[in-house]
Formats: structure tokens, C-alpha cells, sequence
């Protein structure tokens, strides 16, 4: 029977994650003959500090020819984003709970297998992009982020088939990839007469 073949268990995992963005610049001084002028024009800062939770249950089938994983859980993010740049200082923190959702399932059959597989991938904007900071450290760009974001989030589909002759030791396998972006993030350019450019970060769907 089916049932003597599905294992189940659950589990969770936290990460911890700190990134930094340092871009500090120094002029020359004269008087002391050393790089110790801070340089406010280019010299910018975006930190950020996030957490994640993932709690996740697991289903797994083990016959003979048929296996499968299914993995569904929840990606629950804490990210404390910092910038500052001139007299601009902003803070912000997100708080999301995402769904997590990845299955597999392997059918195999003489030398011939078959896998298909899913994943819904999540990811939160960074500092520079959320962030409502007008960075003009760029001759020829001014770029602000977007507060108003939503996070990334694409499903993923692949399919491979393998053929593989253990006497001979031949064989092949075919792979196919297809990524849908249910929400990604871009640039939104607008360039002026004098060919200077304003940078935002807008959502977009599809590919």
C-alpha cells in the first residue's frame, strides 16, 4: 500500500543575515598633505540586518518506480534597512511572511527516468532599492529606491529525462527550465534633454 511508503517530518531552519554597502570617499588635503577630506558628494552608506523563520513540513514517497517530495513551509523575514547619504537618512524595516512551496517527482523505468520539479522562489528588495535616498554620487544618474516595493517572487519548472545503459555505460539526459516572475523588480529609467538620467525601481509581472 501507498501509505507504508510516505514518510512525513517537519522541521525549521533561521537565518541570519548582515550586509553593508560602504562607499566612502576621501579628497586630498593640502594642509596635511594626507586623503583625510570626506568626500560628501560620493560617499554613501546602505546596511541591512534581516532575519529569516522557515517553518516547513515534508512529505516523501519511496516506491519502486515512483518517488516524490513535497515541501511546504513559510519564509517569515524581518529586514532593518539603513542609508544615508548627504544630510538623507532613512530607515525601514519589512516585515513578510511568504509562502514556501517545492515538489519533485521521479518515475523510472527500465533505463529511462523521468523528473519534474517546481520551487516558488522569495526574496526581499534590498537597502538601495527601498529606500527613498536620492543618490547623486553619478555625473549622469540620479537614482532613489521605491518604499513601496513588493518582494520577488517567481515559480520555477524543469523537466529532465535521462536514458542510461549500466552495461554499456551509455546514456543522456535532456533538461528543460522555464521561470515565471509573478513579481520582480526593474529599473525605471527617464532621461532627460540632456541625456541625464532619473532611476527608480518599479515591480513588473511576467518575463
Amino acid at each position: 500500500p501507498i501509505t507504508d511508503s510516505i514518510k512525513v517530518s517537519v522541521g525549521s531552519s533561521y537565518d541570519i543575515t548582515d550586509s553593508e554597502t560602504n562607499n566612502y570617499s576621501l579628497n586630498y588635503n593640502e594642509l596635511t598633505g594626507e586623503f583625510d577630506e570626506v568626500n560628501s558628494d560620493l560617499t554613501r552608506l546602505f546596511t541591512t540586518k534581516s532575519t529569516l523563520f522557515n517553518p516547513y513540513a515534508q512529505f516523501l514517497l519511496d516506491k519502486s518506480k515512483l518517488s516524490a517530495t513535497v515541501k511546504v513551509g513559510a519564509n517569515i523575514y524581518n529586514q532593518d534597512n539603513f542609508g544615508q547619504y548627504k544630510t538623507s537618512v532613512e530607515n525601514l524595516t519589512v516585515n513578510k511572511t511568504l509562502p514556501q512551496l517545492q515538489g519533485n517527482i521521479r518515475y523510472q523505468k527500465g533505463n529511462n527516468s523521468l523528473m519534474l520539479m517546481y520551487n516558488y522562489n522569495t526574496s526581499l528588495p534590498s537597502a538601495s532599492q527601498l529606500l527613498a535616498i536620492e543618490d547623486q554620487s553619478s555625473l549622469t544618474s540620479t537614482i532613489t529606491g521605491n518604499p513601496n516595493l513588493d518582494p520577488n517572487k517567481a515559480h520555477s519548472f524543469s523537466m529532465m529525462f535521462g536514458n542510461f545503459d549500466r552495461k554499456t555505460r551509455q546514456g543522456f539526459n535532456a533538461f528543460l527550465n522555464y521561470t515565471y516572475n509573478e513579481s520582480s523588480i526593474v529599473n525605471d529609467i527617464v532621461t532627460d534633454e540632456n541625456l541625464t538620467r532619473t532611476i527608480t525601481y518599479e515591480n513588473i509581472t511576467g518575463n
